[in-house]
């Protein structure tokens, strides 16, 4: 019992990091104007903006990840926590002109509020590396867990395309890297053994985690594989949601770009 709590508190715990990207937080934020204008409400309101009930994950990881691009911000009250739409929010939500140069100037401010994107991007000011790359940076470099790490990776990629973090100038590589993450040129390891990040797997005296494996098949009959370290969670599966709405919008970007490329 006793080396089974000190594992707990042993468990690598990754850096803070917005679990959704900055267009999902921008529109999370429109919810919450659209119900609340410049207003504070309490954390329970807000929860049902987002259709979340007051016990979910998913309702304090989004005030989370709104408040770590700088979005939301808490405001003292008795009884209890009070919820308010920053300067920058409204500066971005509000600026509805065509074109507006001073919107896309806040949206890239709040794409850097994140400790961990300041960093990343000023390690990487002409564009953000390859997949392996980043991966192996943010695992080793920042103490990321693998996958987070991976999740992290796919925000960064999102949000520099999203708010145009870098210059227009190499605009164009971005493609091929988010093309990287849509594309793995492995495929998806559906044996009982983590999937490898680089760098990773020749780390030392690191112990193989205890997997969950869940297979499902979908309406083409095509196998699903889910692979967990350790018993899932409601929060696991939440995280699997954003996950999964995440990459339908990358994969409805791709298929715009072929269109518009075929047209």
């Amino acid at each position: 019992m006793n080396e089974q709590v000190d594992a707990r508190k042993t468990k690598e715990r990754s850096p803070n990091f917005p679990f959704i990207t900055l267009e999902s937080a921008l529109n999370r934020a429109q919810q919450f104007y659209n119900e609340e204008k410049r207003g504070a409400a309490p954390f329970l309101s807000a929860a049902a903006h987002w259709s979340y009930s007051p016990q979910s994950s998913g309702a304090l990881q989004t005030v989370s990840a709104l408040k770590s691009y700088g979005l939301l911000q808490e405001e003292p009250a008795a009884n209890g926590r009070m919820l308010r739409l920053t300067d920058l929010a409204l500066r971005i939500i509000l600026d509805t002109r065509p074109a507006s140069k001073e919107r896309e100037e806040f949206k890239r401010e709040a794409a850097l509020t994140p400790a961990v994107a300041r960093e990343v991007f000023g390690k990487w000011p002409d564009g953000l590396p390859s997949a392996s790359t980043l991966n192996h940076y943010l695992v080793l470099d920042r103490g990321f867990s693998q996958v987070n790490a991976v999740r992290t990776a796919q925000i960064l990629v999102e949000n520099q395309s999203f708010a145009n973090v870098i210059a227009s100038g190499v605009q164009s590589e971005e493609t091929g890297k988010l093309e990287e993450f849509n594309n793995p040129q492995e495929p998806m390891n559906q044996s009982t053994q983590p999937i490898p990040v680089s760098g990773v797997s020749n780390l030392p005296n690191v112990r193989a985690p205890q997997l969950k494996m869940e297979r499902i098949k979908d309406s083409d009959n095509l196998d699903i594989v889910l692979q967990f370290e350790g018993e899932p969670s409601i929060a696991n599966y939440e995280f699997l949601k954003g996950y999964i709405d995440l990459r339908i919008k990358a994969l409805e970007r791709a298929a715009k770009r072929n269109n518009e490329k075929n047209s």
